[in-house]
């Protein structure tokens, strides 16, 4: 399997366009397009989390790394997750359906904006619910870095990008940091 290459730019149409909902569970291609998205992530450095259009397609699909839902999350059962308790790595057709009033601002970056990052408001936790790559729908609640992830992730699967939220947006260069 190979690293999938990377959709970029801020003006970027695949990015830019609201991303369709995956109905067929079954489609070989679906469990084709995760695992190689999966391997993408693994191979990507500084990569936390990964959205279909980032690739190329347009499906509400997102693949966050294994290590990140065993802190900061709250299975459907309520037990919060721990290590040896698989947490959901794969969400699909992912929505918010709760959030707290409470937002903070964080540092927050791309794989599709190379080179920049910006700070942005996010809410504090989330209420997420999706479906797993069997169709097989989860709840989760998330706070912290993950409760981030998952804001950010969603916006790729809305067409937006964290710059559309920045506050202030800052350029790396030559080890340097400038703001924009």
């Amino acid at each position: 399997m190979a690293k999938l290459a990377l959709e970029t730019g801020k003006s970027n149409k695949i990015l830019r366009t609201e991303s369709r909902t995956v109905n067929d569970f079954s489609d070989p291609d679906l469990r084709k397009l995760i695992a190689e998205m999966e391997e993408t992530l693994r191979l990507t450095e500084n990569a936390a989390g990964l959205a279909a259009p980032q690739v190329g397609k347009n499906l509400r699909l997102f693949v966050i790394i294994p290590e990140l839902p065993a802190k900061g999350a709250r299975l459907p059962d309520g037990q919060e997750s721990v290590p040896g308790k698989k947490a959901p790595t794969v969400f699909i057709n992912a929505e918010i359906v709760k959030k707290s009033q409470k937002e903070l601002r964080l540092d927050e970056g791309c794989l599709s904006l190379p080179g920049l990052f910006g700070i942005v408001k996010r809410a504090k936790w989330v209420k997420v619910q999706a479906q797993d790559e069997f169709g097989k729908k989860f709840k989760l609640k998330a706070e912290g870095f993950l409760s981030q992830l998952i804001q950010h992730e969603i916006d790729h699967l809305n067409g937006k990008l964290y710059v559309d939220r920045a506050e202030k947006m800052f350029k790396i260069e030559d080890d340097e940091i400038k703001e924009l």
